[in-house]
Order: structure tokens, then C-alpha cells, then sequence
């Protein structure tokens, strides 16, 4: 076809596919058909009859092998598009009525109901074929749709639907992006061979040759792209490119999915999971590494692998690529947030609620993140009067954060008053894991100002649903671990002091108070360290500690339990974590403190427990 010999040639192909071709075997007809398919000659030689005539010879085979008639028009798609959907959709329903377990037949459907945005047809068609879709793109479809919540929660099945798609295809979408490349750069090679060689045509050269320099530059770029653009090989290569690439995004997800599971395991097994994540996503950087979603996540890994360094590079470099855009800087934050990191979310929220100006809608929303991240309750305040005041989990919070300031002020019945209006406007809002978290606090609150064990029993229950929903939500966990060592405090302390007349809560800081002697001390240590809410809370320590290994908060909660356990193997490893935290902060030196490696930090500690003691003996007295 690219030859004198052009006409001879292109009567022979017309002959050959107007007939012999047709009865050919299925696969030397679908081999036959995917090579005609690359050349841009070859193309223009089916015609609608032609169509026709192979639109009949599909629907034939599909009486007797289906399969076969589907794998023909896969291959005659790029040749005659149109009249090709419509025969597949007739073979595909026809095999799905015969055969609802058919595979082939339900992805091939599946995919249509993606195109026509129809969710629920879709779920109908794949849940019956589950466990069979492998390489299937029905299986990417139907891991999109476990994923999205409509069908319930199921991350493990996700990975087993998405996991032999990926396995499949990934390296097949590797090697087709490479060649896709490959194939760009030897094409741009033969345009400029091409045009060094005079190939543009005599009246591009006379305007070359007249033009400007910064002209010229314009007219090379031009006619280049122009090339690239009509070259058979780039095209051919696109089209391969595209039909794989989905994987691409889908290993992605699988990846952030694996993350999202490993944050529940511990151990060995947790770090494998980490590992595998990465490794995923590692495999996927080629063509994602630049892309925001995949750096969030990877410095993500970073941190949950004692990598803090490279996982704050990469959220540095995103926070650097998205200087103006409120939207990517405060994801970035909520990255940090998410790896124990509040200082640097703060900072972010703040730089994107600056970068969000003029676009209220997201100011507002980035205000309520910054508020969840306050220092105080003024600040807290602050931030959430300039949130969507018509939202009543915003008023709800609004009112709890002016019943702290009511608190502080000693007004304890405006503070209860403000409290059991937020209660009563987080009634008003859908219920979610935000709304039972902040609602626990505010039961927290009213209990330490009501002494209502009812409302302490409230605490905990919303906290303990909230992390049945998010079970590995780092906040979420920290906050259960304090409100179950409340309650185990309550426990022990109940009948022998009534803490809520001191407006104090009730922690092993008490028990020196009641105890006369060593042994009576230690018992009460016991009994706290006894109860089911403590045993609870060891769990989700050791879990926190892995989630944000940096975090201050988690360290100091961990610490505390230790050392009234006495176990000075755990309390080692728990020291040992001490060198990577900033000193600059309070909670930090709280930590550190319990080291006494300094001789001056040992003789104020001595001073305070001597204190401590005389006041525990004035109060038993």
C-alpha cells in the first residue's frame, strides 16, 4: 500500500476482506483484522456494506461461540466503530440471558452500564460473577463500586477484586506507556528529519526564511505537531496506550485501599502491608509520580515506615506546587494531621485559607478544619465564626466553643446551658463519625461539670461507634483511649472520692490521695490497670503508636499506663522513642521528664513528689 504498487495491493485487500477473510478461523481472523486495523490505508477500505457483511458474520458465530463473536468485533471496533457497539450489546445481553455466571458477558454489559451511568444495573450484572471477572474490566468496575460506600463498606473485597486485575494489566500498561513514548520520540525524530530535508513543501521554507526569529521558533513547533499528530505509528500506539491505561489509576487506588487496611494490623504484618503499598505504588510513579494524590499518599508511607524526612519532602514539594490553591494545601494539611503532625496542619490550614480568597465556600470549609486544630477555645471560636453558620453541626460546635469560654470565665451554668444546646443541635444533623466525635466531647463536658454518669457512659459509647465506623482513625483512637482511661478512673475512684466536686477529672493522679501507704498505692494502680477499659485501652495504644509514631499525645497517654504497670521492658521501648520528639513543646518535655537523665531534672522531680506527698497527707488528714 506504500509502494507503486498501491493500486494492485489495495484491490487484493479489498478481495481478501470482502470474502475469504470471513471464513477464516477465529483467531487468523482476528489477528487478520488487528493488522489491517494499524494501517491508515487499510482503514478506508471498510465500507458500511462491508460493516454490514462483518456485523452478519459476528451475530452467526455468536449462535454457536459467543466468546468467539465478541473477540471478532473487539478486534473490527477500530474499523467500524458504530456498528459494532450495537451487534455487541445484542451478543452480550443474548449470552447474559442464557448464562447470568458468564463473566465475559457481565463485564462486557458492565461496561456499558459505566458509560450510560448506571450504577445499580451494573451491581446487578457483576455481584454473580464476583468471584470470576480476573483481568475483566468488569472487575475494575465493580471494585469502583465497592469502594464508593453505595453497596456498603467492604475494603477487602476491593483488594480481591482489584488485586488479579492489577496483577494482570499493570505490567501490560507499563510496557504500552514505554512504547508510547518510545514511539513519540522516534516520530519526532523523523519530522525534523523531515523538515531538515526540505519535506515541509517550498512556500513553508520562503516564510521560514522571511520570518522573525521568534517566528520561526513558532513555525517549527507548529508543523512538528502538525506531523505528530497525523503519524499512523503515534496513533496506533495511542490506541493501545488507552485501552490499558485504566489500570493505572486503578493500582493506584488498590495501593490507598492497601494503606487504609494495614493502619488496622500490627506488628510484622502491618509493616508487609506498608511495604506492598509501596511497592504498588512505586510501580505506578512512572505515570502518577507527579500527581498529588500519589505524593499524598506516599508520604503517607513514609511516616507510618519511620521515614518522616522523605515524607515531609514530599508534602513540602506539594505544598511549594500548590502555593495559590486553597484547595491542594489544605489536603496537604489534613496529610500532616493524619500522621500526627498538628503543628504543621495548623500552618497549612491557615496558608489555605489565605490562598482560598474570594471562593467563600471553600474558606468556610477550611475554616471548620483549622477549628478542629485550635489551641484554645478562643481560638477555636475564632476559626468557626467563619464557618456555614446555617449547618447545625456548626452551630452545634459553636455553642460547645462558648461554653468552654463560659467555663473558663466560672459561669458553670451558662457553660451547661451552651453544652446541652450543641447536644441538641448535633440532634438536628446527619449522623456521621465527625458528629459522634464531637458530640462525645461535649458529653465529656457536660459530665465534668454534672457528675451524671449517664453522661460519661454517652462519652464513650459515641466514641467507641465512631471508631467501629473509622477503625483506624488516629484522632478517633486517641480520643477513645482518654475517654476509657476516664472511665476507668470513675470506676476505681467511685465510692471512695467524689471527684466531680473537685471539677477535676478523675485519673491516677487521685490516687495518692487515698492511699496511706505503698501498698495501698500499688492496689489501686492494680485495680485501674484491672479494668476492662484499661485492657481496651493497651490495644488501642500500641495501635496508635504505629499509626502516628510520632505523636506526643499518643506517647505520653502510652507512658503514663506503662509506668503504673511496672513494666520496665515496655518502659524502655517507650523511652527510646523520646529522642525523636521536639523538645520545644510542653507535652514533649512532659515526656522526656520521666528520663530524669539530668541531675537538675531529677531534683526538681524529687521536689515535686515531695510536695505532692505533703499535700496528699494534709488532705487525708
Amino acid at each position: 500500500l506504500h509502494t507503486p504498487e498501491q493500486a494492485a495491493a489495495r484491490s487484493a485487500l479489498v478481495a481478501l476482506i470482502s470474502d475469504p477473510l470471513r471464513q477464516a478461523p477465529t483467531p487468523a481472523l482476528v489477528a487478520s483484522l488487528e493488522l489491517l486495523a494499524n494501517d491508515e490505508a487499510t482503514v478506508s477500505m471498510f465500507v458500511p456494506a462491508q460493516d454490514e457483511a462483518w456485523v452478519n458474520v459476528c451475530l452467526e458465530r455468536a449462535k454457536g461461540a459467543p466468546e468467539e463473536a465478541l473477540a471478532i468485533l473487539d478486534a473490527l471496533e477500530p474499523l467500524a466503530e458504530n456498528e459494532v457497539r450495537a451487534t455487541r450489546e445484542q451478543i452480550l445481553v443474548q449470552l447474559n440471558e442464557q448464562d447470568p455466571t458468564n463473566a465475559i458477558a457481565a463485564s462486557g454489559l458492565a461496561l456499558l452500564c459505566e458509560q450510560r451511568k448506571q450504577p445499580d444495573k451494573a451491581w446487578a450484572l457483576l455481584k454473580p460473577v464476583r468471584g470470576k471477572l480476573g483481568a475483566l474490566e468488569g472487575a475494575r468496575i465493580l471494585g469502583a463500586l465497592l469502594l464508593s460506600g453505595r453497596f456498603g463498606s467492604d475494603l477487602p473485597g476491593v483488594v480481591a477484586v482489584w488485586a488479579p486485575y492489577v496483577d494482570a494489566k499493570l505490567p501490560e500498561a507499563n510496557r504500552a506507556q514505554l512504547a508510547y513514548s518510545g514511539t513519540i520520540d522516534r516520530a519526532r525524530d523523523r519530522a525534523f528529519a523531515r523538515l531538515n530535508n526540505k519535506g515541509a513543501g517550498e512556500s513553508w521554507y520562503r516564510s521560514y526564511n522571511a520570518a522573525p526569529t521568534d517566528r520561526r521558533n513558532k513555525m517549527v513547533s507548529e508543523w512538528i505537531r502538525k506531523a505528530l499528530e497525523a503519524d499512523a505509528e503515534i496513533k496506533q500506539a495511542e490506541r493501545r496506550w488507552s485501552k490499558v491505561s485504566p489500570v493505572v489509576d486503578v493500582a493506584l487506588e488498590l495501593a490507598i485501599v492497601r494503606l487504609t487496611l494495614a493502619q488496622g494490623l500490627v506488628g510484622e504484618e502491618r509493616t508487609q502491608a506498608l511495604v506492598g503499598a509501596e511497592k504498588l505504588l512505586t510501580q505506578v510513579q512512572s505515570s502518577q509520580g507527579e500527581s498529588k494524590r500519589f505524593k499524598l499518599n506516599m508520604a503517607k508511607v513514609h511516616y507510618w515506615l519511620d521515614r518522616p524526612e522523605k515524607g515531609k519532602l514530599l508534602l513540602a514539594e506539594l505544598e511549594e506546587g500548590y502555593a495559590k490553591d486553597g484547595e491542594a494545601l489544605v489536603e496537604v494539611g489534613r496529610a500532616y494531621r493524619h500522621v500526627g503532625q498538628d503543628t504543621e496542619a495548623r500552618r497549612l490550614s491557615e496558608k489555605a485559607y489565605e490562598a482560598a480568597l474570594g471562593n467563600d465556600a471553600l474558606r468556610k470549609n477550611v475554616a471548620g478544619f483549622r477549628a478542629v486544630l485550635s489551641k484554645d477555645a478562643d481560638d477555636e471560636l475564632k476559626w468557626l465564626e467563619r464557618t456555614d453558620q446555617s449547618d447545625p453541626q456548626t452551630r452545634a460546635s459553636l455553642a460547645s466553643s462558648k461554653g468552654r469560654l463560659a467555663e473558663r470565665r466560672g459561669d458553670l451554668k451558662a457553660a451547661s446551658q451552651h453544652y446541652a444546646l450543641s447536644i441538641q443541635e448535633y440532634g438536628k444533623a446527619t449522623e456521621s463519625v465527625a458528629l459522634l466525635n464531637n458530640r462525645a466531647l461535649i458529653y465529656r463536658a457536660l459530665w465534668r461539670l454534672e457528675g451524671q454518669r449517664a453522661h460519661l457512659v454517652k462519652h464513650v459509647d459515641d466514641l467507641r461507634r465512631a471508631v467501629v465506623l473509622e477503625p483506624s482513625h488516629p484522632i478517633l483512637l486517641l480520643n477513645l483511649v482518654n475517654a476509657l482511661h476516664l472511665d476507668a478512673g470513675h470506676q476505681v475512684l467511685t465510692g471512695k472520692l467524689e471527684v466531680g466536686q473537685t471539677k477535676q477529672l478523675p485519673s491516677p493522679g487521685h490516687f495518692w490521695i487515698l492511699a496511706d501507704d505503698d501498698a495501698t498505692y500499688q492496689a489501686l494502680c492494680e485495680a485501674y490497670l484491672g479494668t476492662q477499659s484499661l485492657q481496651e485501652c493497651d490495644a488501642l495504644l500500641r495501635k496508635l503508636l504505629l499509626l502516628m509514631p510520632g505523636s506526643q499525645s499518643a506517647l505520653t497517654e502510652y507512658l503514663g499506663q506503662v509506668t503504673l504497670s511496672n513494666d520496665l521492658g515496655e518502659h524502655q521501648k517507650i523511652l527510646s522513642l523520646i529522642p525523636k520528639l521536639d523538645l520545644s513543646d510542653y507535652s514533649a518535655r512532659t515526656i522526656a521528664s520521666y528520663r530524669l537523665d539530668d541531675p537538675k531534672e531529677k531534683a526538681q522531680h524529687a521536689g515535686r513528689l515531695k510536695n505532692a506527698l505533703e499535700l496528699a497527707n494534709a488532705l487525708s488528714a
